[in-house]
């Protein structure tokens, strides 16, 4: 299993990758062949980390500074994220949210595998979150916001309620998509917990003075923020899936060269993409896609603190 890293907020995107591969290795050994789990476990092997996952975990894990003796809620993110996390920081209690049954059980019976013992699976939903006020001490959420239903408000009912549970001092890390001009995204067919047949929503992507104006609803104050920009070339994944190329016949020709160069490789090339075409920072260079945000409560005298 690979070494821990040496401190909590270092993590690199080699750290996820190597990690998550290790933990998957080892969970397809221990869980049930053919389950959910070990088909899961088997894929991550394959694709430790999405391509724009390449650039939000070690985004988020720049803000998420962790310590013994803390507790943190995670709020849906990508389950791997989280198991290597708690992996990592066994002092720190981490109590795992999702509304979703089946996914909690497929990662329950992973973290057991692994005997990752500080790990808590909840069903829950991020809207009404089943716990007294000022519990956590560090919040996370990786591209979950954007999600969360209603259309109008319901990323404000989210976030009201991570406000609340948030103790004096805490910090609230979040990845969310960022774009020049704010936009929905719709579906075809069920997302998530929400059935439908068509027209369904999907996500919200965020400008800059959306996102401002949301955290401020919700009593909350960004203290940094860290862009996720991609700069253009003939497999830059996010253009062609949800940027200024989607739905072009270029973008179908994209996920086929893709496709077949992993395939020729042998392994996914998400995180060799992610690093020639994804860079973050304080500072937008490129066309922006995402957003890492540290965000902290707005004390009485208006300013981010306690």
């Amino acid at each position: 299993m690979a070494a821990s890293p040496p401190s909590a907020g270092t993590y690199t995107l080699d750290t996820y990758v190597t990690g998550i591969r290790s933990l998957a290795t080892k969970a397809l050994e221990r869980v049930p062949e053919g389950s959910r789990s070990w088909e899961e476990a088997l894929h991550r092997r394959w694709v430790p980390v999405d391509y724009m996952r390449c650039a939000e975990f070690p985004a988020a894990s720049a803000l998420l500074s962790l310590a013994p003796g803390m507790r943190v809620l995670d709020i849906s993110s990508p389950q791997w994220f989280t198991l290597c996390n708690a992996h990592w920081n066994p002092s720190v209690a981490f109590d795992y949210c999702n509304i979703l049954s089946d996914e909690l059980d497929q990662v329950r019976l992973i973290a057991e595998a692994l005997q990752i013992r500080n790990l808590r699976f909840v069903r829950q939903d991020a809207r009404a979150v089943a716990v007294a006020g000022q519990q956590y001490d560090r919040v996370v959420s990786i591209s979950v916001l954007e999600h969360i239903a209603p259309v109008e408000g319901g990323d404000l009912l989210a976030l009201r309620e991570i406000t609340r549970v948030l103790r004096p001092g805490a910090e609230f890390a979040l990845t969310l998509p960022m774009k020049a001009k704010a936009s929905v995204l719709y579906v075809d067919g069920p997302v998530y917990e929400r059935s439908g047949n068509s027209n369904t929503f999907f996500a919200r992507e965020y400008d800059q003075r959306q996102l401002d104006k949301l955290l401020e609803r919700a009593g909350l104050r960004a203290a940094k923020t860290l862009y996720i920009c991609e700069r253009p070339g003939v497999l830059a994944m996010d253009h062609w899936e949800y940027g200024p190329g989607r739905g072009s016949r270029r973008a179908a020709q994209a996920r086929r060269l893709k496709a077949l160069l992993d395939r020729l490789a042998r392994r996914s090339l998400d995180d060799r993409l992610a690093r020639r075409y994804l860079r973050w920072g304080t500072s937008q260079c490129g066309r922006t896609v995402n957003v890492a945000v540290l965000v902290r409560r707005i004390a009485a005298d208006g300013h981010g603190g306690v």
